[in-house]
């Protein structure tokens, strides 16, 4: 099976990824979202495109930390600019847009183009990398009807490549945002969309007269900046 993979292909340029953060910024700012954030994204965007070099070249050289000792730049934001010039995609303005779906996440993964994302999700209700990860290792993707032995192999060594970008990061780097709080973060978005309470977006996925239907939820909460909309499904 050939297909294009063109998502993880490259880095982003310092341009293309000021230009996504001065996107966040906009839809952030029309969302509703916390004003602190919004700027935060718009002075990042700034740093970024005053840079001398592209943030991928900081990254080979100094790793994370390169990114986070940047004026305007913390963690969270250093992690995002990563994503992009790592991935040549952020799944955070996705979202934002309303485009992001179970297929779009599995091409984050090299080698794994829109027919192979669809294929994993389709044959075998497949919604997360480690999902993914999990399968191409005991040999439950090779049986997937269009992607066979070699087909795996490449996802098992994009997955690969994945990994060995991350070493130069230390496994404390980044600390996940606590289980608990991500769970009543779900809690209160279902509640208030359910009143109707949050600011709807436009999805533009599956939403062919554009009408603003997606609920979607903005909040800061112990020092993390959380975001929570509904996936999307034809």
């Amino acid at each position: 099976m050939s297909e294009s993979v063109s998502p993880n292909a490259g880095q982003l340029s310092r341009g293309q990824i000021a230009e996504r953060l001065e996107e966040a910024a906009e839809l952030l700012e029309t969302q509703g979202a916390d004003r602190f954030r919004v700027r935060a994204y718009r002075q990042a965007a700034g740093t970024v495109r005053s840079l001398a070099e592209d943030p991928g070249e900081i990254l080979a050289r100094e790793g994370l930390q390169g990114l986070i000792d940047l004026p305007t730049i913390g963690e969270g934001l250093a992690w995002a600019i990563d994503e992009m010039a790592t991935t040549g995609r952020w799944m955070q303005i996705e979202r934002l847009r309303g485009e992001s779906d179970a297929e779009s996440l599995l091409q984050t993964v090299p080698g794994v183009g829109p027919k192979t994302a669809r294929l994993i999700h389709d044959e075998m209700q497949i919604d997360t990398l480690e999902a993914v990860e999990t399968a191409a290792h005991d040999d439950r993707l090779e049986a997937v009807p269009g992607i066979g032995p070699r087909r795996a192999a490449t996802i098992r060594g994009g997955f690969a490549d994945m990994l060995a970008r991350r070493r130069r990061r230390s496994a404390d780097d980044h600390d996940e945002s606590p289980v608990r709080l991500l769970l009543d973060f779900d809690v209160m978005h279902c509640k208030e969309a359910a009143a109707g309470c949050l600011r709807k977006i436009a999805p533009r996925r599956f939403n062919p007269s554009g009408d603003a239907w997606l609920p979607i939820l903005h909040r800061a909460a112990d020092g993390w900046e959380l975001t929570a909309l509904f996936q999307t499904r034809p």
